[in-house]
């Protein structure tokens, strides 16, 4: 689902949390956001000059002079499944001993209030650095989801090798998740938030059958 237009330089591991616990991991997600904010604006800059004619439309803007007055709305910093972990994860278990990543922020761009398109930063040994440009349906179906789930402090969790998309939280200390989108086969539904356990549970049957190929 996430498919940015322009891409860089992707990180390939995930260099910021390779030594952290679970707790530490979602700790870091406020200065996370307060590290990235100055990379982001130059970023912001860049994209401005990026959009054209030819683009404006791919980029998901309405014309060319719309960029000029975008701004960055709230970031999400995103973590990511590995298919190796979740295999061997049991039901019942920690859900966030699965999370890695949290070097990845997601900076919508406004036009006003609303949300056109996005910024993707990565991090990596030397710094802070744009991963990508645009993606502008997935940035909007993630903060129209964000929006409807109310107040707190939210992060994107993705399980890349099955294609899942899930916007997640803390309540009462408990890791929980809510999908992007339908689950295919009836477990879930967009929108509705459920423990993370809930999903990651029904899913290792799912990661252990999983051929390689794109979803």
């Amino acid at each position: 689902m996430w498919a940015p237009i322009v891409h860089f330089a992707i990180l390939a591991t995930s260099l910021g949390n390779m030594n952290q616990t679970p707790k530490d991991i979602l700790g870091s997600i406020d200065s996370v956001m307060t590290q990235s904010r100055e990379p982001a604006a130059h970023a912001l800059d860049s994209f401005r000059k990026l959009v054209n004619e030819q683009n404006y439309r791919a980029m998901g803007f309405d014309s060319v002079s719309e960029v000029r007055s975008a701004t960055l709305g709230q970031p999400l910093v995103e973590f990511h499944v590995r298919l190796d972990k979740l295999r061997e994860y049991r039901p019942g278990g920690n859900p966030v001993s699965l999370l890695d990543g949290g070097d990845k922020v997601i900076y919508p761009v406004l036009v006003g209030q609303l949300v056109r398109s996005s910024i993707v930063l990565a991090k990596d040994s030397s710094g802070w650095a744009t991963a990508s440009y645009g993606g502008p349906n997935a940035t909007k179906l993630l903060y129209r989801t964000k929006a409807a789930a109310g107040g707190g402090q939210y992060f994107a969790v993705n399980v890349l090798a099955l294609g899942l998309h899930f916007l997640g939280t803390r309540q009462q200390g408990n890791l929980v998740l809510t999908p992007l989108l339908d689950d295919q086969q009836g477990r879930w539904k967009a929108g509705a938030t459920l423990p993370a356990d809930r999903i990651f549970g029904p899913l290792v049957d799912d990661a252990k059958a999983y051929n390689g190929l794109p979803r």
